[in-house]
């Protein structure tokens, strides 16, 4: 997969910050429902 295809999830600021530096779409991990509410966006 290269960068762009690419989805990155963490709940430590620093690790995004670095997946965002290699152009990866970084989604800061703040509670349960990040990840499911992230992809429910995408389907909309």
């Amino acid at each position: 997969f290269s960068a762009a295809d690419t989805v990155f999830f963490d709940d430590n600021v620093d690790n995004i910050a670095g997946a965002n530096r290699l152009g990866i779409t970084s989604i800061l991990v703040t509670g349960k429902e990040t990840i499911p509410d992230y992809f429910a966006k995408q389907l909309c």
